[in-house]
């Protein structure tokens, strides 16, 4: 007595989705890839630099 999985039938029959909401969806998604990837720019060019921060502020300090 094997259960049914619902999920399987989730969605199903495929429609056509309406191109307008299409391109606005796509847009969106296009938009939130850019975002990460400024954000993991921004974020691993931050310690890089906070170090050389660090580094440059030790370097002037020594008399």
């Amino acid at each position: 007595m094997g259960k049914e999985v619902i999920f399987k039938r989730m969605g199903l029959p495929l429609k056509e989705v309406p191109s307008d909401l299409r391109n606005t969806v796509l847009s969106d998604i296009e938009d939130a890839k850019l975002l990460m990837h400024l954000t993991r720019f921004f974020s691993s060019a931050f310690t890089l630099t906070a170090k050389q921060i660090y580094k440059n502020l030790k370097q002037h300090k020594k008399p």
